[in-house]
């Protein structure tokens, strides 16, 4: 039987308490590490069934990974959460990432050998609030992911906030405003990487498609070029997306010099 392994109130038990040593003995060592193996376990089975296209089941498994993790330890809640809140972002109905992120955002660190778990869920709350809609939620959780980022461990996040932010000025019609932050979220991908591959890719294209709509047409098909050749992640490009690429490459090309 698992032992809840916080017995003051179902928290996650602080940082400052395991770093003084004031709460593990050997026994409760044991249960934590039993207790990491079980939710690793629960994880898995969540994942699993949303790659299997079983959104009910991964909805249902993720409440009940969520609610368990309540009272574990700081590092294992955070950590397990985090990573849940990102596959729930990414699968799930926007409704119910937005009830899981306010769960988790209570207690997201943003200090510690654990701020890149904080990261990740202020990264999948944006997420899950672009999918909803919510400019203003988007915008905040872009100013804490800038604070973050810089700190290592987190600098492959970076690019988000700046290709969110882009991406809503090109709703607004600032497209002048737009081109900058979009061509730094492209710069900061190349030097960190993208933790989401996938957004990275759309980061890409989006920079293309507002590069041509600025009259940058030479810069506009050379990221056209880039979003294309990224041959070992086609997999992860829908495909209206290489039909859009294919067609701005084409539209963007140089047209062909009379010969005489």
């Amino acid at each position: 039987m698992i032992r809840d392994f916080d017995e003051t109130g179902g928290r996650p038990i602080p940082y400052e308490e395991v770093r003084n040593q004031q709460v593990l003995d050997e026994a409760d060592a044991e249960i934590t590490a039993y207790n990491d193996s079980y939710a690793m376990k629960l994880l898995r089975g969540v994942i699993d069934s949303f790659n299997l296209g079983d959104i009910a089941a991964g909805v249902r498994k993720a409440k009940e990974l969520a609610t368990w993790l309540e009272g574990q330890p700081m590092w294992m809640y955070a950590g397990i959460m985090a990573e849940l809140l990102h596959k729930v972002a990414r699968h799930a109905p926007p409704a119910i990432g937005r009830s899981l992120a306010r769960r988790a955002l209570l207690i997201a660190p943003r200090v510690g050998i654990w701020a890149p778990a904080g990261t990740l869920i202020y990264f999948s709350a944006a997420i899950i609030h672009r999918r909803l809609g919510n400019v203003l939620k988007v915008r905040a959780y872009c100013r804490e992911l800038l604070r973050l980022c810089p700190q290592e461990g987190s600098r492959n996040f970076w690019y988000l906030p700046y290709y969110f932010q882009s991406e809503l000025l090109g709703l607004e019609g600032k497209d002048s405003e737009a081109l900058p932050l979009a061509e730094k979220s492209l710069a900061l991908i190349k030097q960190y990487g993208a933790f989401d591959v996938r957004l990275g890719l759309q980061a890409m294209l989006y920079c293309a498609q507002v590069n041509e709509s600025s009259g940058h047409l030479k810069a506009a098909r050379q990221y056209y070029r880039e979003y294309l050749d990224a041959k070992c992640y086609q997999w992860l490009k829908p495909a209206v997306s290489i039909k859009q690429a294919w067609d701005g490459f084409h539209r963007t090309k140089e047209p062909a010099r009379p010969k005489f």
